[in-house]
């Protein structure tokens, strides 16, 4: 990956500035594409100097080479999409969950992964948006429950099971909730 800084909350104004205008003059809703923005990290691109440039370049392929385009066969069509799609295919991040013991996202990912390729792309992202909203509402309603400790000197109460030095009071249990108290949350504490 490539060091730099993303600015999301930028990203998301040129967009919606971009979506207000051509809503006012009825254009297109503008969106990015995963495929685009995967070719556009293979080559080197840096600006978006280079959407531009694909931009000519397909208007100029539309005009031009549409009647040469219509031979091509439909394989090699698909080894394009299928070239440019998998970027996000990583398997060493598949093993890097394995390692710190994220066994609900791996299993999300390969089985939006499976879905994707047996079902189509529409189906497994359909399935994607369910299966993790599942997931968030099952992990916020089951907050993490700490025992916390002071830590000695300091008017901190920590983790004990993560500072050593902090210190429980006898007699008293302290506990701390990571996470929301909610309606849904009640029944698991």
């Amino acid at each position: 990956m490539k060091n730099y800084r993303i600015d999301v909350q930028q990203e998301l104004i040129a967009l919606g500035a971009a979506n207000v205008l051509g809503g006012i003059f009825r254009g297109y809703p503008v969106t990015g594409s995963i495929s685009r923005t995967s070719i556009n990290y293979e080559v080197g691109a840096n600006t978006q100097i280079a959407s531009i440039i694909l931009g000519v370049l397909v208007m100029c392929a539309l005009l031009f080479l549409t009647p040469l385009l219509q031979y091509i066969p439909l394989a090699v069509l698909s080894a394009i999409v299928i070239t440019a799609a998998s970027t996000p295919i990583n398997p060493r991040e598949w093993l890097h969950l394995w390692r710190i013991n994220e066994h609900v996202d791996l299993s999300l990912s390969m089985v939006v992964l499976v879905a994707s390729l047996l079902l189509g792309p529409d189906v497994g992202a359909a399935m994607a948006v369910l299966i993790s909203l599942v997931i968030v509402v099952y992990r916020s309603s089951r907050p993490h429950i700490v025992l916390l400790g002071r830590i000695p000197g300091t008017s901190l109460f920590r983790d004990v099971n993560r500072f050593a030095d902090a210190v429980t009071i006898p007699g008293t249990l302290v506990v701390g909730l990571e996470g929301i108290l909610s309606f849904y949350t009640i029944s698991h504490l």
